[in-house]
């Protein structure tokens, strides 16, 4: 462990471990399809898959757990389950309908109880953070998002500084 200074909080502390994407996810995706049980690591000239998580020493114990704790853990409750469940697509798709053209249904989930929209947003706001404010070795050819300005207010964001910034808006796929 190295003692500089956390990246999210910006104070000198012993920084730990850190994933570009929860650990947990990364084992999750290795026990959905053992098949393909590695992920995908990319640059311009070649992509190819490997067992190894792509990490680095980030942040501090302190802004770890309020990852953990502002969404991952959320997420891991919510996203696909071993057992085939996902309960956040179940809950996506008990919402009420708004539009629905050709490839595309869009719902209003502002609604429901199920969904934690704090947290949701947190935590992809959290790993976009994460992308543009550190070179993870294993995607985007060596070098972070370029996020420019917005970088700094996800920032003060996930530190509970300030309001998601009001011309982010986060959809969700499946």
């Amino acid at each position: 462990m190295t003692v500089c200074q956390c990246r999210l909080c910006l104070q000198t502390a012993e920084r730990r471990d850190s994933h570009y994407v929860p650990r947990g996810m990364y084992k999750r995706v290795r026990k959905s399809d053992p098949a393909s049980s590695n992920t995908i690591a990319y640059n311009k000239k070649i992509a190819l898959y490997t067992a190894e998580q792509a990490s680095d020493y980030l942040l501090c114990r302190k802004c770890e757990d309020r990852f953990n704790e502002g969404g991952e853990k959320w997420m891991m409750e919510n996203c696909a389950q071993p057992d085939g469940s996902f309960p956040l697509r179940t809950n996506v798709l008990a919402c009420p309908i708004i539009r629905q053209i050709p490839d595309l249904t869009v719902y209003a989930t502002s609604g429901s109880a199920q969904i934690d929209h704090n947290k949701l947003a947190f935590f992809a706001a959290s790993v976009f953070w994460r992308g543009g404010a550190h070179t993870w070795h294993l995607v985007q050819d060596h070098r972070p998002l370029p996020l420019g300005p917005v970088l700094e207010e996800l920032r003060r964001y996930l530190l509970g500084e300030t309001d998601l910034p009001p011309d982010i808006s986060i959809m969700i796929a499946t």
